[in-house]
């Protein structure tokens, strides 16, 4: 079974010019992806060949930690100025005290300037938040993802999952 994992480079000209064949490379310039030919001899240029016609949404990060008890945190610095799908998905027993709760916070920067969002979930209620946006982010600026304990939190368990996806 081939391994999924995408190899990334900064620009087109810098993936090797001998890829295994069915190995994937992301290009941050073109903002394709390219999959390996297995040819030795490719004429000092890259050997890949571009998949589909179009590029195709990329996971730039993703942060996924089940029972933790700890804040945590992801970000991406956006190269250039593009839209980024930021999905959340939450959860929480209900066990904790009353008033308890974890804030997702979103930093980032769009065409207006600083933007936060935040995303309360209650920990002291069975719950599931789901959230998806997406982010029109101003090239060279860094999303935030980050958790932060509220309402005398400390300690509590959550799961989160979240990715962050630079859209073509």
């Amino acid at each position: 079974m081939p391994n999924p994992a995408i190899n990334k480079a900064t620009t087109y000209s810098a993936i090797p010019c001998f890829v295994p064949a069915n190995v994937l490379w992301y290009a941050a310039d073109t903002d394709l992806i390219y999959i390996g030919t297995g040819v030795s001899d490719n004429g000092g240029s890259p050997g890949v060949v571009q998949v589909g016609a179009t590029s195709i949404p990329v996971i730039s990060q993703r942060l996924q930690a089940l029972n933790t008890t700890t804040a945590t945190s992801i970000s991406l610095v956006v190269p250039t100025t593009q839209m980024v799908q930021v999905s959340i998905y939450m959860s929480a027993t209900g066990n904790a005290s009353s008033g308890h709760a974890v804030d997702t916070i979103i930093n980032y920067t769009c065409e207006l300037g600083a933007e936060t969002i935040t995303v309360a979930m209650p920990l002291d209620s069975r719950n599931i938040t789901m959230e998806t946006y997406p982010l029109l982010v101003i090239g060279g600026t860094t999303v935030t993802l980050s958790t932060l304990y509220v309402g005398g939190a400390t300690n509590d368990p959550y799961n989160i999952d979240a990715r962050l996806v630079q859209m073509p």
